[in-house]
C-alpha cells in the first residue's frame, strides 16, 4: 500500500478515534481517555512529530487489538467470559505483546494463524454478548385486584402506574345522533376504565396494542382502536375517552401526568377475563401484570 493511501487512512481512522473519545468522556470517561489517546497515536500529525512509523498492516493490527481490549473492558462488568476473550485477544493482536510472548515461549505465529486467532477470539468475545443483547428478560406474573395500583416499566427513567376503576360490559351501545347500534364483532364490549400515572422523567407514548384481555385458556384479545364512537354513548361516562385520541392508537403520557381513559374490548362470551399489561418492549425488564375483570356470559344474539 502506497504511503498516501496509509496516510489517508491514518486521518480517518484518528480523526474518528478522536471524535468518539470525545463522546465518550461524557458517558464513560476512562473509554473515552483511552480511545483519544489511541486516535493520537494514529493521527498523521502526532506521529510525524514523534517520529512514530508503522505500516498499514501493522497499524490495522494495532487498532484491532485495541478496540478487542476496550470493547472487553466494556462489556466484562456484565459478561465476564466475553470481556476476558475480548481483552485475551485484543492483547495477542498487538504487535509488541505478541513479540513478548514469543520470546518468553520462542513460539513465533504466522500471520495466518494470527489472524485465525483473532478471528476466533473475536467471535468468542461478540457472540455472548450478542445473545445476551437479543434474549428477552424472564417475566414473572403478577395479579392485582380491581382498584390496586400496580407499576409497569416502561423503559429507563419511565414507570407507568395502573389503576382499574371501572369494568362495564355491553351487547350494543347506541352513540348521540346516530340511530344505527354498534354491535361487537364477537359476542360482547369489555370497557375497563383505567387511572394511568406517569411516574418517571421521559414522555412515554402509550399504545392500544399494549394493554389486552386473556381468557382462562390464554386466548388473547387486543384493546380495540378508533373505539370514539362505542365510548360516546350514554352508558358510559362523557369525561371517559378513549385509550387513544379520536383517530389515532396512540396517547402520549408526559412525566407525573395523571390520564383516565377508557379501554375496549370486542371479546366472546363464556370465558372469565383479565386484563394483561407488560412493558412497551420485549426487551425491556418487567413482569406481566393481571387484574381479574369477572366473566362475559352475555351475548348479541341472545
Amino acid at each position: 500500500m502506497n504511503r498516501s493511501a496509509r496516510e489517508l487512512i491514518a486521518w480517518l481512522g484518528g480523526g474518528t478515534l478522536l471524535v468518539l473519545g470525545v463522546l465518550f468522556l461524557v458517558s464513560a470517561p476512562p473509554l473515552g481517555v483511552v480511545t483519544i489517546l489511541l486516535g493520537l497515536f494514529v493521527f498523521p500529525p502526532v506521529r510525524e512529530r514523534y517520529a512514530i512509523d508503522t505500516t498499514a498492516t501493522d497499524l490495522g493490527v494495532w487498532l484491532v487489538g485495541l478496540l478487542l481490549v476496550l470493547f472487553g473492558l466494556v462489556v466484562a462488568p456484565q459478561i465476564p467470559p466475553a470481556g476476558a476473550a475480548a481483552v485475551v485477544t485484543g492483547l495477542f493482536a498487538i504487535p509488541p505483546v505478541r513479540s513478548q510472548l514469543a520470546k518468553r515461549t520462542g513460539v513465533r505465529p504466522g500471520r495466518a494463524v494470527v489472524a485465525a486467532v483473532v478471528l476466533v477470539g473475536a467471535a468468542a468475545a461478540v457472540g455472548p454478548v450478542y445473545v445476551e443483547m437479543n434474549t428477552p428478560p424472564e417475566r414473572g406474573n403478577v395479579t392485582h385486584d380491581p382498584g390496586e395500583a400496580f407499576t409497569v416499566n416502561a423503559g429507563d427513567d419511565a414507570d407507568l402506574e395502573y389503576t382499574v376503576t371501572g369494568i362495564q360490559m355491553t351487547t350494543a351501545v347506541s352513540p348521540p345522533g346516530d340511530d344505527e347500534l354498534v354491535t361487537p364483532d364477537y359476542d360482547a364490549f369489555l370497557v375497563v376504565t383505567l387511572v394511568i400515572d406517569h411516574d418517571g422523567d421521559e414522555p412515554v407514548s402509550l399504545y392500544s396494542s399494549d394493554l389486552g384481555v386473556v381468557t382462562e385458556g390464554g386466548n388473547y384479545y387486543a384493546a380495540r382502536r378508533n373505539a370514539s364512537r362505542i365510548l360516546a354513548a350514554e352508558e358510559f361516562e362523557s369525561d371517559q375517552l378513549g385509550l387513544g385520541r379520536v383517530e389515532s392508537s396512540q396517547v402520549r403520557v408526559e412525566p407525573d401526568q395523571r390520564l383516565t381513559r377508557a379501554v375496549v374490548f370486542d371479546v366472546r362470551a363464556g370465558h372469565e377475563y383479565r386484563l394483561k399489561t407488560q412493558p412497551p418492549s420485549k426487551m425491556t425488564e418487567g413482569d406481566f401484570h393481571y387484574v381479574p375483570l369477572g366473566e362475559i356470559n352475555m351475548s348479541r344474539d341472545e
